[in-house]
């Protein structure tokens, strides 16, 4: 059951990328289209975090401070995504991705929280720069849209850094020992600060407004909701599974997925992309086996 239910998360996350680059496509990559996507899943996790919180708002210093840097971690991660699609396809994206949002969280653990070094970890981080070295020997993932190599990478390494700080900033805020909301009252008020960075942004920004696209604009509203869904599948799953399991599972089948999805949806997968995709895979397969 619980394995179902890492299984439906993958397909949830994988999907999510999808809806995420549809957006990109139609609304463009500027900081009005991320704040704009930002605003509508900070109201959207709003709604469901209070409901989920029973309608309490909990408030602590430490807490909103941790929700302002969340805050700012998100909304850096949503312009590097928007900026990504525009240079490379879901196979690609999907491995700056997850493996930063794997292999970052585990870095901290060794080097701040205490957690051993292992032979299988050691092997993984090798296996995770040889796929983004790979993923760089493409041309089109290198350079497109018109913008040099060093711009692209900057952004795909903005992908990596930012969506693997928000599990590390997730963990520093679990352990610390500062007077602190729960688990769920800190994500209302990441939600809210979230809605209230964004929506002052939208409301003062005078340049000249992309028009809005609303059908693109609720599908990744859509896939935004089948995020949440997803964490919260993976929160389920973690009561019964191994967390290293868990994780490696949700990395690798989301890149396949994404790699899946990206064939089928008019993204040519080319063959160091490919390599790239089975080279995280078998960096994921160390982790877990060694």
């Amino acid at each position: 059951m619980y394995y179902a239910a890492v299984c439906v998360a993958v397909v949830l996350f994988g999907t999510q990328f999808l809806t995420k680059r549809k957006y990109a496509e139609k609304m463009g990559s500027g900081l009005f289209p991320t704040m704009l996507l930002s605003l509508l899943g900070g109201i959207l996790g709003a709604v469901i975090m209070v409901f989920t919180n029973g309608f309490k708002l909990e408030y602590t210093p430490f807490t909103l401070i941790m929700a302002c840097v969340i805050t700012l971690n998100s909304l850096l991660f949503n312009l590097c995504s928007l900026k990504s699609f525009e240079r490379v396809n879901l196979a690609v994206y999907s491995v700056y991705s997850m493996l930063g949002g794997m292999i970052l969280p585990i870095l901290a653990g060794v080097a701040f929280f205490g957690e051993k070094v292992t032979l299988g970890l050691v092997l993984c981080c090798i296996f995770v720069i040889v796929s983004i070295v790979l993923v760089n020997l493409n041309k089109r993932s290198s350079k497109s849209a018109g913008h040099s190599r060093y711009v692209s990478f900057l952004f795909y390494f903005g992908v990596f850094f930012f969506n693997g700080m928000s599990g590390v900033i997730n963990k520093f805020y679990t352990d610390a020992e500062y007077a602190k909301a729960s688990s769920a009252g800190f994500s209302l008020m990441c939600s809210l600060v979230t809605v209230a960075v964004s929506l002052v942004f939208i409301l003062c920004y005078r340049k000249n407004r992309p028009k809005i696209y609303l059908l693109p604009t609720f599908i990744a509203l859509c896939g935004n909701a089948g995020n949440r869904v997803a964490n919260y599948l993976l929160l389920l799953s973690l009561a019964f599974l191994p967390a290293s399991v868990n994780y490696s599972m949700v990395t690798a089948g989301t890149i396949v997925v994404s790699t899946v999805l990206s064939s089928v949806s008019g993204g040519r997968v080319q063959k160091f992309e490919w390599l790239a995709v089975l080279t995280s895979i078998a960096g994921i397969a160390c982790l877990i086996l060694l």
